[in-house]
């Protein structure tokens, strides 16, 4: 996606955690320690916290990349690793891409839900009889 619009990398996946409607994260780790995570509303909800500070978990698949490893695409992840304090069981999801030359790497943590979120709820429509202003009479109240 960042191709796409030509933007940067870390933007971009950081955004589009933040304005995700699943319950997803982006971490951004340097050194493999955590330095920045953005989350998506619906996981803030769900109480998913991840801390800034402690290295990444060494059996994780982001801690394998930066190792090494070569990317494989998407693996199973244990969401006690990264998130803490979550209120929520289900299958989370971990993709990972290291740039070796600033040592950074860069994962994405999603949930994998069969059942669809729930559809967001319908906006009132706007009644113009009701919010109008009363018309001038000269008189202030």
């Amino acid at each position: 996606m960042a191709d796409e619009i030509d933007a940067y990398l870390i933007s971009t996946g950081s955004r589009f955690a933040t304005f995700s409607r699943e319950l997803c994260a982006f971490v951004v780790s340097e050194g493999g320690k955590v330095r920045y995570s953005a989350r998506s509303a619906q996981l803030c909800e769900a109480k998913g916290w991840i801390r800034p500070g402690p290295p990444l978990p060494t059996d994780g698949y982001s801690a394998r990349i930066r190792a090494g490893e070569r990317p494989s695409g998407a693996e199973d992840a244990n969401s006690d690793s990264l998130l803490e304090e979550l209120a929520r069981d289900g299958e989370l999801f971990e993709n990972a891409l290291h740039l070796g030359q600033w040592d950074q790497t860069l994962t994405l943590l999603w949930f994998d839900d069969e059942q669809l979120s729930a559809p967001a709820p319908a906006r009132k429509q706007w009644d113009e009889d009701t919010y109008r202003l009363r018309k001038l009479d000269g008189v202030l109240p």
